[in-house]
């Protein structure tokens, strides 16, 4: 289990819980979607068109306090009526985590050093390893793989809980086929959409001003709580430095997730369960699986 924890840790978490992180979420109102339900649920029955068994999208945060953590009847019902469960990647997959790793690192010839003016860096490196993350072990990787580490470990500490991980294990048990909507690859390309020089920028700003982040965060979960997937879609995408990754990170792999996800849905009942800031929004799977003919209803 202990195993388990570090691997959906280092990899689901990779390009949606990160240090802008998570996209910082703002407060805004309730929002009405295009059919007019009251976006406010993390939970939505899929039906297709010919009216076969209906699948469900399950909106996620990829870490959480763990007393913030719950998953309702509702969510443990639709999931055992389905018979594939879909993850962001396929994190049943033992070499999932190598290849991440790997994938996260920066170009040859570059060091996170080398990104900072020398004063910069030494207060970087302070802060860092003040907060238990040895920063020498991390010169060849992307700052945005480095600020999440610092961000977790300030604000959420040890004590924290994955529904990746905890969907996954009930996966298993139900005996219900694991697939992922993407590789690391695509993933991580998603990722550096995000320019070297904005991400070394996030990485110190927040290091070396962490009580904004904090607050952010703290704000990502109340929001993830109340279930609005609109508000979550449109807290991500006003944050100034989503503004030039969320093409890649949102748009074309919502686009690419719904093509398949309406193949699949038409065929068996399946479960699928992503970030909840994909599921809102005019290119979010819900307004893109209702472009196919699919009825979607909120289930509180």
């Amino acid at each position: 289990m202990r195993k388990s924890k570090r691997l959906v840790s280092r990899t689901t978490a990779w390009w949606s819980f990160l240090p802008f992180l998570t996209f910082c979420f703002w407060h805004f109102p309730f929002l009405l979607n295009a059919q007019g339900d009251r976006a406010s649920a993390l939970l939505w029955k899929v039906e297709p068109p010919d009216k076969s068994a209906p699948s469900f999208l399950f909106g996620t945060i990829h870490l959480i306090p763990a007393q913030d953590f719950s998953f309702s009847r509702a969510a443990d019902s639709a999931l055992s009526l389905t018979e594939k469960i879909f993850f962001e990647m396929d994190i049943s997959d033992p070499a999932l985590q190598l290849r991440v790793l790997k994938s996260m690192k920066l170009d040859s010839g570059l060091t996170l050093s080398s990104l900072y003016k020398p004063t910069e860096y030494k207060k970087i490196k302070k802060k860092l390893e003040k907060a238990g993350v040895p920063l020498d072990m991390f010169q060849s990787f992307l700052p945005i793989m480095i600020q999440q580490n610092f961000l977790i470990k300030n604000v959420f500490g040890g004590d924290t809980r994955s529904y990746e991980l905890f969907l996954l294990e009930k996966a298993r048990q139900a005996g219900l086929q694991i697939d992922g909507l993407e590789t690391v690859d695509d993933q991580v390309k998603a990722l550096r959409a995000i320019s070297l020089e904005r991400q070394a920028r996030m990485l110190k700003e927040g290091v070396l001003k962490p009580g904004r982040s904090r607050r952010q965060l703290l704000k990502l979960v109340r929001t993830y709580r109340r279930g609005d997937v609109e508000a979550m879609y449109r807290l991500t995408t006003r944050e100034k430095s989503m503004k030039e990754g969320v093409e890649a990170l949102l748009v074309e792999r919502n686009r690419k997730w719904a093509e398949r996800l309406q193949s699949e849905m038409r065929q068996r009942p399946v479960f699928v369960a992503v970030g909840a800031a994909h599921l809102g929004g005019p290119e979010g799977l819900i307004a893109l699986l209702r472009r196919q003919g699919f009825r979607l209803t909120p289930i509180p």
